[in-house]
């Protein structure tokens, strides 16, 4: 619980963020999308919305899976597009306010867990 209440502001900001545009929200389609290539490059894909239904099940223990699920998306968006495309630079403009946020949730969910008494 005490996790969920530190990285869902972020989470928040990322779903919403207006380089976003709803894009990394759900799974890709491949199919819908007309990019059959994308499950043979992308091994484990993810999207923002995994994520939260992820969060309110209470299935991250740490921060790092968190994290590491979040910065799945953007490295995926990444990966699959060109430098040119618009999704890869939103990808990384969104990877680099992710990363920016980690620390501070870190060293929040380190004092509160000093505060409460537990580790």
């Amino acid at each position: 619980e005490r996790l969920q209440s530190a990285v869902g502001p972020l989470l928040r900001k990322l779903i919403e963020h207006k380089q976003n545009k709803g894009v990394f929200n759900e799974p890709v389609d491949p199919v819908a999308l007309n990019i059959p290539s994308y499950p043979k490059i992308i091994k484990n894909p993810m999207d923002l919305g995994t994520i939260r239904k992820r969060l309110d099940a209470c299935f991250y223990r740490t921060l790092e899976q968190f994290k590491d699920d979040v910065f799945l998306v953007f490295k995926n968006a990444i990966t699959f597009n060109p430098p040119e495309n618009n999704y890869h630079v939103c990808a990384q403009n969104l990877l680099k306010l992710a990363e920016s946020e980690m620390p501070k949730i870190k060293n929040d969910i380190e004092r509160n867990g000093r505060r409460h008494g537990d580790n």
